[in-house]
């Protein structure tokens, strides 16, 4: 059981990247720093009610307003910041349209 742990605890720490903004970013600028490109993500986005939903709402709006400057900050990295010469975001970020819409369902 331990080892199972062990394991699990070193693949969660490869795709997550902190517990905190701060810890998020500070990896994202490690990453970044290795010229390795990532995606910003909240996880656990399950929404059964639209109390719910604008709980997600406003956590996506906190994490864009703390993460939007720092990231404007960042120095230029034209391996990174550029596709075919033409500027590039510097993180995206994901969303998962039904952490907003409790009644949401798959197109069949």
């Amino acid at each position: 059981a331990a080892a199972v742990r062990m394991a699990m605890h070193s693949l969660a720490r490869r795709f997550v990247g902190g517990h905190t903004t701060e810890e998020a970013v500070a990896r994202l600028v490690q990453l970044r720093g290795r010229n390795l490109a990532a995606t910003l993500d909240l996880l656990g986005e399950v929404t059964l009610s639209h109390r719910e939903a604008n709980v997600y709402q406003q956590r996506y709006l906190a994490l864009l307003e703390q993460v939007s400057p720092q990231v404007a900050e960042w120095e230029d990295n034209p391996l990174l910041d550029r596709i075919n010469g033409r500027p590039a975001p510097r993180l995206n970020l994901s969303v998962k349209l039904s952490a907003f819409c409790p009644q949401l369902e798959p197109a069949a």
